[in-house]
């Protein structure tokens, strides 16, 4: 009877992990745009034991589809990282080559948090609030399986000073991974566009080269002829009554001369 209640127990405990699988990297690139909004991908990159465990988890692919809440159902190490549970937007694929699930989420508030502004730059923090699911009792931990890379928008200025000394440089991103520390305090700016110089020459390549010209010289046209046509008229008008007056002079009586006899 016992032996039959061992093989019952192993039986069962083989079904239940039929479908397990282990976590190898979870890697979560988060790219923040000039606005302080954040698109974020994460993949979950995974490693199966065997064939049965593999196929066990491809018909959960088929069964769940894009779909977040179904995944979460099954397996509990998928979730958004970042962002609210209702506050994003997000659809999940499974690329089978590399063996990970991919999630792809944007967080409908600002990731970055606009600190101050000037005429030439603005000034930009992320909020150490952001990274709570990695927060233990005041101190952020992120595992050597995780790594997290923040691009930051082309030409942001790093303060370096004050970010901590856990994390990596690479160009306009700063990556994150098997660190323990009290605070991350990512503060960039970027600078404001300056106005570029007036360019006439391209100015009037461009005006000759679209057909608001055509209309703009039969403007030119159409004015000219109208000054010349009123011009004509003023210089009739002129003649006319330097002829007039000519001819009314012409009719005036002749003094008539008077001989005085003596």
């Amino acid at each position: 009877m016992e032996k039959k209640f061992l093989v019952f127990a192993l039986i069962v405990v083989m079904l239940s992990h039929a479908g397990a699988q282990t976590l190898a990297k979870h890697l979560i690139e988060i790219d923040i745009d000039k606005s302080g909004y954040a698109k974020v991908t994460e993949v979950y990159s995974l490693e199966f034991s065997d064939r049965n465990e593999l196929d066990v988890f491809l018909r959960n692919v088929a069964k769940n589809g894009p779909s977040l809440e179904a995944w979460k159902i099954d397996y509990e190490w998928l979730f958004p990282r970042f962002g609210s549970a209702t506050g994003i937007s997000a659809y999940i694929t499974y690329d089978d080559r590399e063996r990970a699930v991919i999630l792809n989420y944007t967080v409908d508030k600002k990731f970055a948090k606009l600190s101050s502004e000037s005429v030439r730059s603005s000034n930009w923090r992320i909020l150490d609030t952001q990274f709570g699911n990695f927060a233990k009792g005041g101190i952020i931990i992120i595992p050597k399986s995780v790594e997290i890379k923040i691009v930051l928008p082309a030409g942001a200025r790093i303060d370096e000073a004050k970010l901590t000394s856990h994390a990596k440089r690479l160009e306009d991103a700063v990556i994150l991974g098997g660190i323990s520390t009290t605070y991350i305090n990512l503060q960039y700016a970027l600078e404001k566009p300056i106005a570029p110089p007036v360019d006439f020459t391209q100015l009037i390549k461009q005006f000759m080269a679209s057909e608001l010209n055509l209309v703009f010289v039969a403007i030119i046209v159409i004015l000219i002829a109208l000054a010349i046509w009123k011009r004509k008229g003023i210089a009739q008008k002129i003649e006319d009554y330097i002829v007039g007056h000519s001819s009314l002079e012409s009719k005036a009586p002749e003094e008539e001369e008077v001989e005085l006899e003596e």
